[in-house]
């Protein structure tokens, strides 16, 4: 027999958090964040005349409209930073794995895409012969697939990389240019 689950909703008022249980239609109060789930265990137990370990909650936190605009736009931030990332590393893969395959060694690979050898060598095998295959179109954040293809057709041409000093593995500091 599967847990029974009460929704619980909680929004602050005032120096309190107002729990609200509707599927009991009760409420009850908490002073702090903290004893919220406490105490909205013991109003469902002691209204229902049940164990409090018997149920799970589900706790809902109803957000004053600034703030949850706020939220929101963080939660689509992180998204589209998410996805970003994923094609960056595709994309990392594709050019390690292209550059790989133009003759040049791992080592020219990773100063090329300011990587260790090491790194250059498991982004080539990782690399799976697709471009963003996690991609479906579209992200979060405004990027369309012009954006990426504009982005992609001026790879080709050339390409700038600028390392620091390496004195320790005796390269020169500057620009490196692959036409």
């Amino acid at each position: 027999m599967p847990t029974p689950t009460y929704q619980v909703t909680v929004r602050r008022d005032g120096k309190f958090w107002f729990i609200e249980i509707p599927e009991i239609d009760g409420a009850t109060q908490a002073r702090r964040i903290d004893e919220i789930d406490e105490m909205a265990r013991d109003y469902i137990a002691s209204s229902l005349d049940i164990d409090p370990k018997s149920f799970e909650l589900s706790v809902k936190f109803e957000l004053p409209e600034a703030a949850a605009l706020h939220a929101e736009a963080a939660e689509r931030l992180r998204d589209a930073a998410a996805a970003a990332q994923a094609l960056a590393a595709d994309e990392s893969r594709a050019a390690a794995w292209t550059l790989k395959g133009l003759g040049l060694t791992f080592r020219e690979v990773g100063t090329l895409l300011g990587v260790s050898h090491q790194r250059a060598q498991q982004l080539v095998v990782t690399y799976d012969g697709t471009m963003g295959t996690k991609y479906d179109g579209t992200l979060p954040g405004g990027l369309t697939t012009l954006d990426l293809v504009d982005a992609r057709s001026n790879a080709g041409r050339i390409l700038t990389v600028t390392t620091k000093p390496a004195r320790s593995r005796g390269l020169k500091a500057g620009s490196s240019r692959l036409t």
